[in-house]
């Protein structure tokens, strides 16, 4: 598995479309999210808050489930 900090899932995601691969923290089921982080408003957690853009709603991904994060679909 891949792991990511705080600043590189963002530098990754800000003012870009991504994939955001990530393990549920109450299952063992894996997720996969089309998102962005449209403005600088976060500057660390352990947790990194995503726009979905699929859904047009607001996700929050905790940094230690990502598995990857791609380009575009």
């Amino acid at each position: 598995m891949n792991k990511y900090t705080f600043i590189e899932a963002k530098r990754l995601l800000l003012k870009q479309k991504r994939v955001v691969t990530f393990q549920s923290l109450t299952s063992d089921k894996i997720h996969e999210v089309y998102c962005t982080v449209n403005r600088d408003f976060q500057s660390g957690s352990d947790k990194i808050i995503v726009w979905n853009i699929t859904d047009d709603r607001w996700n929050d991904i905790d940094i230690d489930t990502i598995i990857s994060i791609s380009d575009e679909r």
